[in-house]
């Protein structure tokens, strides 16, 4: 924590928080990374995503410079998804009376923009949040008007670690073969590295015997 303390202090892209680390207190960190991007930093959007992905910020940035919808909410849709009454996701008819989730997009990794960030602020309420985390930011993002928009580019089930030109976000990316892997092919295709036959026509990491010696 001191090291982390210390790095914040020179690089101010940390946001140290009170908060146990509990899988179902997940929706109260995104709550506060919405509310101190809104009070701290000029953007377009925000990509929020999971500490087990890989992000192709260059496809990031240029979706968002791209798409013109004001009110957006993008990412790997879930449609009339049902509330789990048991298991990790359990959720009771107290907490949750309805059977099936209003629209959301997985938690993985989501895209907001600016303008749904501020629309949804205002029904924030840290005391009063799902344990589902992603679940919750979605409804609370249909209760404004603002639906999940199914986006390409957002791979949530990705366990074979499959490269695609598109990608934006994949997911899970916890493996650092992998990750070395995507970022390597993303940067040829950016223009970010050379042109190099024995990774691009590798498709799947596991395929791949020459990564680590570049």
């Amino acid at each position: 924590m001191i090291e982390l303390a210390e790095e914040a202090k020179v690089t101010k892209d940390i946001i140290s928080l009170d908060i146990p680390e509990d899988f179902y207190l997940l929706a109260k960190k995104v709550i506060i990374g919405f509310i101190w991007a809104k009070n701290n930093l000029k953007f377009k959007a925000i990509l929020k995503g999971d500490d087990d992905i890989f992000i192709n910020i260059d496809n990031a940035i240029s979706f968002i410079n791209q798409n013109e919808e004001t009110y957006g909410y993008f990412g790997q849709k879930m449609h009339n998804q049902p509330v789990e009454r048991s298991g990790r996701y359990k959720l009771t008819k107290e907490e949750h009376e309805k059977n099936v989730f209003d629209p959301y997009c997985s938690g993985g990794g989501f895209i907001f923009t600016n303008a749904s960030v501020y629309k949804i602020i205002p029904l924030f309420d840290l005391e009063k949040i799902l344990r589902i985390d992603d679940a919750h930011i979605g409804e609370l993002a249909f209760h404004t008007g603002i639906v999940a928009k199914m986006t390409n580019g957002f791979y949530m089930w990705n366990d074979w670690c499959e490269y695609l030109k598109d990608i934006i976000v994949s997911h899970p990316a916890d493996d650092p073969t992998c990750i070395d892997f995507l970022l390597k092919r993303s940067m040829i295709d950016n223009g970010k590295l050379p042109r190099d036959s024995r990774v691009e026509n590798q498709k799947f990491y596991k395929d791949v015997s020459l990564l680590s010696k570049k």
